[in-house]
């Protein structure tokens, strides 16, 4: 039953092509993936931005910037996440039906 709403989650494409998705960001597996990796950029960007961006761009501007960064980041993240979970399963698949098929009981005579 798990195993079926997950793919059912995967099975949701990107709006757009590059928005993120709720339902995909709601994974435990995902965080735990994304989770580090997406902290840092934050912080990072928005180090950047306080350094670099602040002081010679108006405030909406900047403020623009703060969240549009992450918002990118995410939705790169989620695309590449969501190209490997497909592979992955896609492999897992093959996988399980080259193991069926040299089933010495299912030789045909």
């Amino acid at each position: 039953m798990t195993e079926r709403r997950e793919l059912a989650r995967l099975d949701r494409p990107q709006r757009l092509g590059l928005l993120p998705t709720t339902a995909f960001w709601q994974r435990p597996d995902v965080w735990r993936i994304a989770g580090p990796s997406t902290g840092v950029f934050v912080f990072l960007w928005l180090m950047m931005l306080s350094l670099f961006v602040v002081k010679w761009t108006p405030m909406w501007a900047s403020a623009l910037l703060a969240g549009l960064g992450p918002f990118l980041f995410v939705s790169v993240l989620e695309r590449y996440l969501r190209r490997r979970l497909r592979r992955r399963e896609a492999l897992a698949a093959s996988g399980t039906e080259a193991l069926g098929s040299a089933d010495p009981s299912r030789v045909e005579r």
